[in-house]
């Protein structure tokens, strides 16, 4: 918390985004923790890495970017 002070003064007198703010850390505090287990066991659910699902993303609105042209 004390880094958080620092950085919110040093950022206020640079005139700039505080990178960790005091109210940051105290969200980090009282949020819990996300917990997917309950999808895994019912719904038979599995994230995929990161990195894979964002490329996935992508070719998903590049394929309806040229579905939506090709229309026209």
């Amino acid at each position: 918390m004390l880094l958080a002070y620092i950085s919110d003064i040093i950022s206020r007198l640079k005139g700039e985004d505080a990178v960790l703010r005091p109210i940051s850390v105290r969200l980090m505090k009282i949020m819990t923790r996300m917990d997917h287990s309950k999808a895994e066991r019912e719904l038979g659910w599995h994230p995929r890495p990161v990195l894979e699902s964002v490329r996935a993303a992508a070719r998903f609105y590049v394929d309806r970017a040229r579905q939506s042209s090709q229309a026209s």
